[in-house]
């Protein structure tokens, strides 16, 4: 498995060529703004903070490369906390795809939630790998594709009683060429 990249783009992989199978993508915090945005922003520590009690989401947009198979998906939600707290915390992905002339306003896929027991402040937790999250509005490669994440307070295993702060997310993808032509 290889890194693809930050949220910059792809051009050197292209020239370099794509490996064949699963590949991730990292995306960091400060890279998800779009507009849609219930979660505070904290520029001193470049994270996304996600309340204990209130529904929160970020909504963000990112083309995978064109060789991106157009399947399922995954990810691992990195995160911290303020202040020690211990529990759990249970982060929710839903996808959607936007092809040329498509609706700007399609529709997710269901939301697949992943959940990380944590305790103490100031350290980087990393989920454990989500199961596939099928991207709603039947994607095709070269789509557009617009990922709503949420802290799902509302989840019985999100027991956590401080915010949490999202540093990045982890997108797991499957390439089924050689480049992106």
């Amino acid at each position: 498995m290889r890194h693809l990249g930050l949220f910059s783009g792809f051009s050197d992989l292209v020239t370099r060529g794509l490996v064949i199978g699963k590949e991730y993508i990292y995306i960091d915090a400060p890279a998800m703004f779009d507009g849609s945005v219930t979660a505070t922003y904290s520029s001193s520590t470049g994270t996304y903070d996600f309340s204990s009690t209130i529904a929160q989401d970020i909504t963000f947009r990112h083309c995978l490369p064109r060789a991106w198979d157009a399947g399922l998906l995954s990810f691992k939600a990195i995160f911290s906390l303020p202040s020690s707290s211990s529990g759990g915390v249970v982060w929710g992905l839903a996808v959607a795809s936007m092809s040329d002339g498509d609706s700007s306003n399609p529709s997710y896929g269901t939301r697949v939630n992943v959940s990380k027991n944590v305790a103490f402040a100031d350290v980087v937790y990393m989920t454990n790998e989500s199961s596939g999250v099928v991207v709603g509005n039947s994607a095709s490669k070269g789509d557009l594709l617009t990922f709503n994440l949420q802290r799902v307070v509302s989840d019985s295993a999100d027991t956590v009683s401080v915010d949490a702060r999202l540093i990045g997310l982890l997108i797991y993808c499957t390439m089924d060429a050689g480049t992106d032509a």
